[in-house]
């Protein structure tokens, strides 16, 4: 929920998803021929790009402290090896990783789901894409109210009612996921939906990627003066 809000407000929302496919797809590709250092930059290029989104800096630091916390726990035991390359390769192992998974989140914190979507040529997924991602959206929003609203009857205040309050939970959740699942439909109905969902394009082709090119090219400028 905080990252679907985060890539619905972000200055860069409401730029064509193209370029910014373009820009993620290819930095991740970069960063397995990246040296450590230029991997490092990377990070760095990639956060200040979204602070420069007007990405929240708070929900931004906990996102990508979660993300690289996770990374340098799978990674660690790279760390402790009976090899000379040992630190090396683990310190390789983890800038890279924490580079291209950099390089996705700015394309998932910049781009709504929607928008990625409308990208599919295939109209049969692209409209089944499009109701799955709605049931979730609204399986999600459901699961947070009726917390909420047993949180505050201290539904979960001992063993016996958390039990409880978890039964309603899933009887609740399914029954009003498919209640407004049929809404949606009828309200999809009533306004002439027509099987497609048309979204506008939004962007300056030549001008995005040369800004991309020019930045990627850049790296690799340091990557070969360094």
């Amino acid at each position: 929920m905080i990252i679907e809000k985060i890539s619905y407000t972000n200055s860069f929302s409401n730029y064509h998803p193209f370029p910014k496919i373009l820009f993620s797809l290819s930095l991740l590709f970069l960063t397995f021929w990246f040296s450590p250092i230029i991997n490092l930059i990377t990070v760095f290029t990639v956060i200040s790009l979204l602070l420069y989104t007007k990405v929240p800096p708070k929900k931004l630091f906990n996102i990508f402290l979660g993300v690289f916390l996770f990374i340098f726990l799978t990674s660690i035991a790279l760390f402790f090896d009976f090899s000379e390359i040992t630190p090396e390769r683990g310190t390789s192992v983890f800038l890279r990783s924490c580079a291209g998974v950099s390089s996705i989140l700015f394309l998932v914190l910049t781009t709504p789901v929607f928008e990625l979507i409308s990208l599919i040529p295939n109209r049969t997924i692209k409209d089944m894409l499009f109701l799955i991602y709605r049931a979730i959206y609204i399986l999600l929003n459901i699961t947070n109210e009726i917390i909420l609203s047993q949180n505050s009857r201290y539904g979960y205040s001992t063993p016996k009612n958390t039990i409880n309050s978890l039964k309603y939970l899933t009887y609740g959740i399914f029954n009003k996921a498919l209640y407004f699942s049929k809404e949606s439909e009828k309200g999809l109905i009533s306004r002439f939906y027509s099987n497609n969902i048309s979204i506008l394009n939004r962007f300056n082709t030549k001008k995005d990627i040369s800004l991309i090119f020019i930045a990627e090219m850049f790296l690799i400028y340091l990557e070969v003066i360094i």
